[in-house]
């Protein structure tokens, strides 16, 4: 049977990880090699990593400075030893079954990637289903190249997490996750589809993501945050628009993508960007095959840019 890695990045997080841990040492399927990365935790959580270790001797944890998430999770990559990789958050767990279901899959598909669907939970008696998928799905590259990237920007609006998603091992190869980034998943998703052949989309329902006052939805106000996610969602598009040049979906993200870039840059004309970047690729898409409305917007925000720096 092969073996998938789980790799858990972990900072701080007591109150919630020996529910993550139960999930996974308790799956139906039991080939796993399972790396906790204690990411410099000054609460418990490190000693509790040491705890399951001793009851589990397919856990391997790894005590590290703190370095953030991205940093956690390429440290687990770099010694993960499966064949498939799969993360989950220190603060989330997942169905019991899910292992099962998706090494099911990986028989029946040989799929490089099988991305599936998740639950927010805020508490045992307030769960919500986000139903991304609603019905199988299997694309079959560069065969299928229109029908995933049209679904991929139309149906999965380039939803970048990568827990909900299990991973050929050789997918990751020369790919990691950048270094101190909020929306750290987004910079990386494209490069991760476009390094695959063969990926499944279920209707399953397997992960549970726990909405939690440290989550990074509440620190959506944070400037930190807002420069990250600005520049995650510019890459994103980029990268969609580099699988399909010069098409009109991908001329009209990228047109909603710089738009919303040069707003913030308008209202916020001290925070720290490269205006020269945002600025000269807004321009450039003047030339493409957008629409007469959409070029008469750019033109409008690039005046108002003018206006608005000439007063600094």
């Amino acid at each position: 049977m092969q073996i998938i890695s789980i790799i858990v990045p972990i900072y701080n997080v007591e109150k919630y990880l020996p529910q993550c841990l139960d999930s996974i040492i308790n799956q139906t399927y039991k080939n796993l090699e399972i790396i906790l990365i204690d990411d410099g935790s000054t609460d418990n959580s490190g000693k509790i990593c040491d705890k399951y270790k001793l009851l589990d001797n397919r856990i391997i944890v790894i005590h590290k400075s703190n370095g953030g998430i991205s940093d956690a999770r390429n440290t687990g990559i770099k010694i993960a030893t499966g064949d498939y990789i799969s993360f989950v958050d220190s603060d989330d767990f997942i169905d019991k079954n899910m292992y099962t279901i998706l090494f099911q899959k990986i028989n029946t598909t040989n799929a490089d990637i099988i991305w599936y669907n998740h639950y927010n939970y805020q508490s045992s008696n307030e769960i919500s289903k986000s139903s991304i998928f609603v019905q199988e799905k299997q694309y079959l590259l560069p065969k299928d190249n229109y029908k995933f990237q049209y679904d991929l920007l139309n149906k999965y609006h380039l939803i970048g997490y990568c827990w909900n998603k299990l991973y050929k091992k050789s997918i990751f190869d020369s790919i990691l996750f950048p270094y101190n980034r909020k929306c750290e998943d987004g910079f990386i998703l494209i490069s991760l589809l476009n390094k695959a052949n063969n990926i499944i989309c279920i209707p399953n329902t397997l992960y549970y993501y726990r909405n939690t006052p440290n989550s990074l939805s509440k620190d959506i106000n944070n400037t930190k945050f807002k420069l990250d996610f600005i520049e995650s969602r510019l890459i994103r598009a980029i990268d969609f628009a580099s699988l399909s040049p010069n098409t009109k979906s991908a001329n009209t993200l990228l047109y909603r993508a710089y738009k919303y870039a040069l707003k913030f840059i308008i209202n916020n004309p001290n925070e720290n960007y490269n205006i020269i970047y945002f600025y000269n690729h807004l321009k450039s898409l003047l030339f493409t095959n957008l629409s007469l409305r959409r070029k008469i917007s750019i033109i409008l925000n690039l005046i108002k840019y003018h206006h608005k720096i000439n007063k600094f």
